[in-house]
């Protein structure tokens, strides 16, 4: 699948969040790519006008949002809708406030559904399963879970078997919260 595919697909897909502000954290293999603050009608749709709007500048992401007024209150309008460095981005503390709201947001026990590619230690994992921990390393969003189905890893000839646990960077955009 190409990267317009997937784009369309995210789209079509798009869980019901509230309109509003949400910002992407951005890390590839060089370290801290960006942030992004981006207005948006969901979490999904963020994403997608992220590479429409060609501020995406690849790797993984981790996102929070919608983000409350007092919280956008702290952003100046001239860094909405623009990709960050890392300087700009200290100025507001985000970085800090994504991991504060992930540690809050998905406690221990929270059930979820995965969509294809959201762990990449297996790739095709789908249906639901439970978040056992979930934490931001480096800038990089890293999951505790316990698989829901027998499932290949991403380790050729390898399955993961049901109620195993793994752990592994995720694509948060690709969980969705059912509890």
């Amino acid at each position: 699948m190409d990267s317009s595919e997937r784009e369309q697909r995210m789209a079509e897909g798009a869980k019901v969040d509230a309109p509003g502000w949400y910002y992407m954290s951005f890390i590839g293999e060089q370290g801290f790519l960006g942030g992004l603050f981006l207005y948006a009608q969901n979490q999904s749709l963020a994403l997608y006008d992220s590479h429409r709007r060609k501020l995406n500048p690849g790797g993984e992401v981790a996102m929070i949002g919608p983000m409350s007024d007092e919280d956008m209150r702290r952003v100046p309008l001239e860094n909405r809708g623009r990709l960050l460095g890392r300087e700009e981005l200290e100025q507001q503390e985000v970085e800090e406030e994504l991991h504060r709201r992930l540690a809050l947001e998905w406690p221990p026990g929270t059930k979820v559904r995965f969509h294809r590619g959201a762990m990449a230690v297996a790739p095709e994992l789908t249906g639901e399963g439970v978040v056992n921990r979930i934490a931001l390393e480096e800038s990089r969003v890293v999951v505790l879970a316990t698989v829901p189905v027998d499932t290949p890893s991403a380790i050729p000839g390898h399955m993961l078997r049901k109620g195993e646990r793994i752990a592994g960077q995720c694509r948060p955009e690709l969980l969705e919260r059912i509890n």
